[in-house]
């Protein structure tokens, strides 16, 4: 039976409890990032959704986006949370304001760059239903 992609994401309820990220913006760093989600509801998750994490600029502008290997929501158990922790190497940033999102979009190829499709956490605050993506911090850079 097909998936509904658009359904289930409407439906998991996974909320984001924890980010934790430090990095310089001035030179070529490692970003160290920790996150911790828990499972609200029973309702078992159809595939592996990927996480990436992305830093967008005041105009929306995509500047970095990665993929977060280790984190696997289908790992989450309901009622449980599990802490999930990368290091990733990013660029350095110019002077200006960015936010720095979660996109976890469709794995079906067809609905991957529909943001109606994307997977929008249950934390208050964090889901922004027009972009389709998950606002975790805001930040400016000064040189």
């Amino acid at each position: 039976m097909p998936v509904n992609y658009a359904e289930a994401a409407d439906k998991t309820q996974i909320a984001l409890d924890r980010a934790e990220l430090s990095f310089k913006t001035t030179d070529d760093n490692w970003m160290r990032l920790e996150l911790r989600f828990t499972k609200l509801d029973s309702i078992p998750l159809s595939e592996a959704w990927r996480v990436y994490i992305a830093i967008d600029d005041d105009s929306g502008h995509n500047l970095i986006r990665r993929p977060l290997p280790s984190v696997n929501l289908a790992s989450l158990a309901p009622g449980k949370s599990v802490d999930f922790k990368e290091r990733l190497m990013f660029p350095a940033l110019r002077p200006g304001h960015y936010q720095i999102k979660l996109w976890i979009p469709s794995g079906d190829p067809k609905f991957k760059f529909n943001s109606a499709h994307n997977l929008l956490v249950s934390s208050v605050g964090v889901a922004d239903q027009k972009s389709g993506l998950n606002t975790i911090a805001t930040f400016s850079v000064t040189h």
